[in-house]
């Protein structure tokens, strides 16, 4: 009996410790307010920006996502739109070409990637200031670059904007927008207003356009290149600011084997830099580089749905053991309800997110059992569809 105490203990220690850092930068995310600022005030100077838009088998939605910048309220001679085709029909490459755009018809006989993608789009781009990151199924509002211009205006060097969902038809887009939200409410606002960076997400990002260019020349990830650039730039020493009310809509996952196709990707990234880069841990604490560290702890951090499933079957395998040893169990699982339904905006409380609460178990048992389908992961681009 004393090995099964100790055993719990064990498992239950990091547990309480991710449990209360969910609940604190979900509580530090309440303590914001918006800036009236962000497309009022008058910009010092209207930045050159080149807006780059990988599109890997995106027919279906990459010409909205270019039309959505073309209708812009920037200046039109101070940015580009730079489309990088990757395996999309000659149809639509002909329709591209036939937009103010520059236009990349990318062939990779090694296997595609979004870094390549993108090192293709720049290769040969010089004088802009600010490089916009951008996915094929991504729109924006007609200010979104204005808004970006008058981050920079304000100090920053790295910002990420705020992704959301586009449409919640499906189970699956409303758990998928959740988790998004979460995540932007956690790992980016919360962070933000205690003077952490915020997280990165793989689009509706913008940097200084000769240091991510330098930088994106040097990645070699097959997924997760988001995560490689969070390292890379918070080991020198950046900081990430995120824009709470610039939007970016996104398309979210409708089918479960999307979704499936997808964390999969992602979680064989995480594990791909959390070997690479959890070793710094020391070093990182050494030299009071708390914003590194706390990405790199981050990368240990198992998802979401996973800690609430694993802590909700933890305490009821507790409670068959030892009812008493159980209430601390729920007290954890009930407190990571608690951060979680605080970091969901209200306008996503509606009935469909309580119809999509049934699908959480079959969420949870996806991700679980994608810890076993892993290997080989990292090893070449998983493509998730999207609009078709």
């Amino acid at each position: 009996m004393t090995i099964l105490r100790i055993l719990d203990y064990l498992l239950f220690v990091p547990a309480l410790l991710y449990a209360a850092y969910l609940l604190f930068f979900a509580l530090m995310a309440l303590t914001y307010r918006s800036r009236e600022d962000s497309v009022t005030v008058q910009p010092r100077l209207f930045r050159k920006m080149l807006v780059l838009i990988p599109a890997y088998a995106e027919d279906f939605v990459v010409k909205e996502a270019v039309h959505s910048f073309l209708a812009q309220d920037y200046p039109r001679e101070r940015y580009d739109v730079c489309v990088i085709s990757d395996h999309m029909t000659d149809q639509t490459n002909q329709e591209l070409a036939a937009l103010p755009v520059i236009l990349e018809i990318a062939s990779f006989p090694e296997g595609s990637t979004k870094v390549k993608a993108l090192n293709l789009g720049m290769k040969t781009l010089e004088g802009y200031d600010v490089a916009v990151i951008m996915d094929a199924d991504n729109t924006v509002d007609v200010s979104f670059l204005s808004q970006i211009n008058h981050a920079f205006d304000r100090g920053s060097r790295v910002v990420q904007a705020h992704r959301k969902a586009k449409k919640t038809n499906t189970p699956f887009q409303v758990l998928d927008a959740l988790s998004e939200e979460i995540n932007n409410t956690i790992f980016r606002l919360g962070h933000v207003q205690i003077g952490l960076s915020s997280a990165l997400i793989g689009s509706g990002m913008a940097f200084e356009f000769g240091r991510f260019k330098r930088v994106l020349s040097g990645l070699e990830s097959v997924g997760g290149f988001d995560k490689e650039l969070e390292h890379v730039y918070l080991r020198d020493g950046y900081r990430f600011d995120y824009l709470q009310d610039t939007f970016v809509y996104d398309e979210k996952i409708r089918r479960p084997d999307d979704f499936a196709r997808q964390r999969r990707r992602w979680l064989s990234a995480q594990f791909v830099y959390l070997r690479r880069f959890g070793p710094e841990i020391p070093l990182a604490l050494l030299k009071g580089r708390f914003d590194y560290l706390d990405k790199i702890l981050q990368t240990a951090m198992p998802p979401r749905v996973l800690f609430l499933g694993g802590t909700f079957l933890l305490a009821l395998l507790v409670l068959l053991m030892s009812p008493g040893a159980s209430v601390k169990w729920w007290a954890l699982w009930l407190s990571v309800c608690a951060a979680l339904a605080l970091s969901v905006p209200s306008n996503l409380w509606n009935r469909n997110i309580f119809l999509a609460f049934l699908y959480l178990g079959q969420a949870f048992g996806l991700m679980f059992l994608t810890l076993f389908r892993l290997k080989g992961a990292n090893r070449k681009f998983i493509h998730t569809r999207h609009g078709d």
